[in-house]
């Protein structure tokens, strides 16, 4: 079979490879790869940034946003079939720390995790590749064709879950919330929040006739163009948000924004800012806004199968209500021999490329 492959940590390695087919034992499923999805970090890893080769190997399967469809089972299986549906998760367990054990691998406490296509693992850019039936979610026939992007909004939707678990807190009632950045990641937690009856804002810095915008408000959301108004005059127009998810890959804005949070409220960094910017910021003054505020600050990463579960429940949704809305999101659609495109420089039109494997 085809593969993607790449040496991490040296740049511009991505490569096509020949492999053989995977062999499944009695406990796991074969899956025949249907598309994949690239995000920052395929991209960091493409660059050399980031990413970990399996143990005793020198190239890693890169690829973890995948929807493919199940040829065989083994005999062991129970509750898959042939012809099936699914999306795998990406974060695997330590097996060893309490969270994991609880099934909750996104919380790891160790550093010795793997992550398909990122970590210690490989990944899903393969014509076919193998799993244990607890890492793969079933989607009805109707997703597939944006089946990629499940492990995205999955992502997004930990963040907002993760949001009101903290704010259970106290009693409290948010009716406002600003995402920043209209990338992927962006534009699913705004139809994530949409389901919360929230008024909510998108900001990026795209026209407002831009395809980013256009889905911002098919969301339900309203656009903000950050070049015409700058975070704190935001917060002069239309109040401080009670929540804001941060996925712009910018560290800066992540600080900005820090500043304009209601009292009360709450924020969600999503995005990692790759580099060694540094920036003049008044700690003091951050400090006492946070404490005096009783504001909350805080990242996430990952997700788990309940995260990809309630994705699935969201897209299925969406479909109904914005029918194209998902699919608008991928605006770079690929055959897998084109890969290298998906690897091109791309201009703010640009949101998220997928590979077809047929």
């Amino acid at each position: 079979m085809k593969a993607l492959a790449l040496k991490p940590k040296q740049a511009e390695t991505l490569d096509l490879i020949d492999l053989e087919k995977p062999r499944i034992s009695s406990d796991e499923i074969l899956i025949k790869t249907l598309s994949t999805s690239i995000d920052r970090t395929d991209l960091d890893i493409y660059v050399g940034l980031y990413g970990k080769e399996p143990e005793g190997e020198d190239r890693l399967i890169i690829g973890h946003e995948a929807v493919g469809k199940v040829i065989e089972v083994g005999k062991n299986i129970i509750g898959f079939k042939a012809g099936d549906f699914v999306v795998p998760t990406v974060r695997r367990t330590c097996g060893d720390c309490d969270v994991c054990v609880a099934d909750e691998p996104d919380m790891c406490r160790r550093d010795d995790y793997k992550e398909r296509g990122i970590v210690k693992a490989h990944g899903f850019m393969s014509e076919y590749f193998k799993d244990a039936p607890e890492n793969l979610v079933k989607i009805p026939k109707e997703l597939v064709s944006v089946g990629s992007l499940i492990e995205p909004m999955s992502v997004a939707q930990k963040a907002v879950s993760s949001i009101y678990k903290i704010q259970k807190r106290f009693s409290w009632r948010p009716e406002s919330a600003l995402v920043l950045g209209a990338g992927s990641l962006g534009l699913l937690s705004a139809v994530i929040l949409a389901r919360y009856g929230l008024q909510t804002f998108a900001y990026d810095i795209v026209s407002e006739n831009s395809v980013k915008a256009q889905i911002a408000k098919m969301s339900g959301a309203t656009y903000i163009d950050g070049r015409d108004l700058k975070l704190d005059e935001f917060a002069n127009n239309y109040g401080k948000p009670d929540l804001i998810i941060e996925a712009t890959g910018n560290s800066s804005v992540a600080f900005d924004a820090m500043d304009i949070i209601a009292t009360n409220g709450i924020m969600c960094l999503l995005s990692i800012s790759a580099g060694s910017h540094e920036e003049t910021i008044c700690p003091d003054c951050l400090n006492n806004d946070l404490v005096l505020g009783n504001k909350v600050v805080f990242g996430s990463v990952s997700s788990n199968r309940s995260h990809f579960e309630k994705a699935v429940e969201v897209a299925r949704e969406s479909e109904k209500k914005s029918p194209g809305l998902l699919s608008r999101i991928m605006t770079d659609k690929l055959k897998f021999e084109d890969f290298r495109r998906a690897f091109e420089a791309k201009d703010n039109s640009h949101i998220k490329s997928v590979i077809y494997f047929e």
